[in-house]
């Protein structure tokens, strides 16, 4: 089934970490679900959702998607890096 919206994170940065911005009480379930969804979409294997509504620090979740990750350790460092 085609969607009628279109969904787009709030930020993509250096072209391989996705930045989703909230400024509410708690982070919700839902909200992982978004940070999730994007990066599975997108096939990026970074995260960070950063929640500014949280007194009296920021709080930041990072997410990694595990699917796109290279079998060895040692190329999963390469591959967030940037590096092929």
């Amino acid at each position: 089934m085609k969607l009628t919206q279109r969904f787009r994170a709030d930020f993509i940065c250096f072209e391989s970490v996705i930045l989703e911005i909230k400024a509410v009480r708690e982070i919700a379930p839902e909200h992982k679900a978004q940070t999730l969804n994007y990066l599975k979409a997108t096939g990026l294997i970074v995260g960070l959702l950063v929640n500014f509504g949280s007194h009296p620090k920021v709080t930041i979740q990072r997410f990694v998607h595990s699917a796109t990750l290279p079998a060895s350790p040692f190329c999963a460092v390469r591959a967030l890096r940037g590096f092929t």
